[in-house]
C-alpha cells in the first residue's frame, strides 16, 4: 500500500521543517548574523530603565538592543536566559511594578529553555528514526513515539513562552511602555502545529499495512485442504 511511505514522507517533511526553525529560535541572541538575528521573544521601550537599551528585545541567550536598521544588536551569551527585568537591568527604577517581587517569570523563562532543548532533541531522533517508518511497522512505531514526545514538549514550551511574554508585554503597556511580541513567539506556534501533525500523521500511518506485506495471507495448509476436497 502506497500510503504508508507517503505519510511517513509528509511527517518527515515536516519535522524536518520544525527542526530547522528551532534552530533559528534557538540560535536568535547567540549570533548577530542574519537572519536569525530577526528573531526575538518580546519587545519593549526601556529607555527609561537605566543601564538598559532604548529597545529591549528578549531571547534564548540575553536581553538586546537594536541596530538602526532593526535587527538584534546582542551581546554575552548566558544559556537560559530568565525574563526578569529587575536582574536583567540591575535595577528597579521604572521597571513596571509587576515585574517586581516576584520569580514567576524567571522560572517560566528557564523551564521554557529547558523544555525546548527536550523537544528538539526528540523531534531530531523522530527525522532518524523516520527513515524506518518508509518501509517497516517497528520504524513508524518507534518514529510516531518520538514525534509524539517531541509534540508534548513543543506544545510545554509554546504555553510558558506565551505565559511569560504576553504577560510581560501587558505588565509594560500597562507602564505606559511601548511593548509587542516578537516573531520567535509565532514560529513556535508554528512548531507546535507541525509536531502535531507529524505525530498525527504517524500514528495514523502506523496502522496501515506495510507495503512489504500483502493484504491477505492464506494458510498453506488450508489451501492445501481446500484443493483436496474440490477433488
Amino acid at each position: 500500500m502506497a500510503a504508508r511511505p507517503l505519510f511517513a514522507l509528509i511527517s518527515m517533511i515536516l519535522v524536518a521543517g520544525a527542526i530547522v526553525l528551532t534552530f533559528f529560535v534557538l540560535l536568535a541572541g547567540a549570533i548577530n548574523d542574519n537572519p536569525v538575528n530577526k528573531f526575538y521573544f518580546l519587545s519593549a521601550d526601556t529607555s527609561d530603565i537605566t543601564g538598559a537599551p532604548a529597545e529591549s528585545r528578549w531571547t534564548f541567550w540575553n536581553v538586546c538592543g537594536t541596530t538602526s536598521n532593526g535587527r538584534n544588536d546582542c551581546g554575552k551569551v548566558h544559556p537560559a536566559y530568565p525574563f526578569n527585568p529587575p536582574s536583567n537591568f540591575g535595577t528597579k527604577t521604572n521597571v513596571p511594578q509587576q515585574f517586581i517581587g516576584t520569580k514567576e517569570y524567571y522560572y517560566l523563562t528557564r523551564f521554557m529553555f529547558a523544555f525546548d532543548l527536550i523537544y528538539l532533541f526528540f523531534a531530531v531522533c523522530s527525522l532518524a528514526v523516520g527513515l524506518l517508518a518508509l518501509c517497516t511497522r517497528i520504524g513508524s512505531y518507534l518514529a510516531g513515539l518520538f514525534a509524539m514526545i517531541a509534540a508534548f514538549f513543543s506544545v510545554l514550551t509554546a504555553a510558558l513562552m506565551t505565559a511569560a511574554y504576553v504577560k510581560g508585554r501587558n505588565n509594560f503597556i500597562s507602564n505606559d511602555q511601548t511593548a509587542h511580541l516578537g516573531n520567535a513567539v509565532s514560529l513556535a506556534d508554528v512548531l507546535e502545529a507541525q509536531e502535531a501533525g507529524a505525530a498525527s500523521l504517524m500514528r495514523t500511518e502506523r496502522n496501515l499495512p506495510s507495503v512489504y506485506e500483502p493484504e491477505h495471507s492464506i494458510p498453506v495448509g488450508w489451501k492445501n485442504d481446500s484443493l483436496k476436497s474440490s477433488k
